[in-house]
């Protein structure tokens, strides 16, 4: 079973590493109509609440969940990496990944950010005209304002000319995600999202990957 996953992983990795340009492009082309949708979506539900409104919470909902998603899948090449376990399937996939995980990062960051527009300020500013709740934000809408701020230095470094200013604490800033994980999951498990389950198994997955990793690194080898 494991000899024929790893065969598929395999093929599908010969698949997908020549065709890297046409994927980055189609990713790029998600990143810009992600944000055009956003602004387009958003004007309409203003100057039609009523019909657009409800069109507007949907969407936002939907793309909450793929932010979620895009957000799990760019730490898996980290977690596999780490762990090593079952490495002729995860290596081979985490290298996948890894190719387009910045563009999979900075599609993330923008989906949670229209998602936040469409459930959150949009209809604040439509129904308050402030795009802060009146009242303060629910518990759920504070984990998730926190973490999309804790994403955004993370979002703006996500480029080479970050990497080389930054140096060593590139890797340290891009950590961060570390913290989001947790806060994404609580986002989302105080509204009784089934996906709070994923993101639970990730932010342990990432926990033990470290744990694994760093008794890997002590032990000392003999030598005679």
């Amino acid at each position: 079973m494991l000899e024929t996953l790893a065969s598929l992983v395999v093929r599908l990795q010969r698949l997908i590493v020549p065709r890297q340009k046409i994927i980055i492009a189609l990713l790029l082309v998600l990143i810009i109509g992600t944000v055009v949708t956003g602004i387009v979506l958003a004007n309409l539900a203003i100057s039609d609440p009523v019909s657009w409104l409800p069109v507007l919470g949907e969407v936002g909902e939907t793309l909450g969940s793929i932010a979620a998603i895009l957000f799990c899948v760019t730490l898996l090449p980290g977690i596999a990496q780490r762990l090593r376990w079952f490495p002729t399937i995860t290596l081979p996939l985490a290298s996948i990944v890894t190719i387009f995980r910045r563009h999979l990062g900075i599609l993330m960051f923008l989906t949670a950010w229209v998602h936040m527009a469409f459930t959150t300020s949009v209809p604040n500013v439509i129904l308050t005209g402030s795009p802060f709740p009146a009242n303060g934000p629910r518990l759920f809408e504070f984990f998730g304002t926190i973490s999309w701020l804790l994403l955004m230095p993370v979002w703006l470094t996500s480029n080479d000319v970050s990497m080389r200013f930054l140096g060593r604490k590139w890797k340290t800033l891009q950590r961060l995600t570390y913290i989001a994980n947790w806060l994404i999951f609580a986002h989302v498990a105080l509204q009784g999202e089934s996906l709070a389950v994923l993101l639970a198994v990730v932010a342990i997955l990432e926990i033990t990957s470290w744990v694994v990793q760093r008794r890997r690194t002590s032990v000392t080898p003999l030598t005679n």
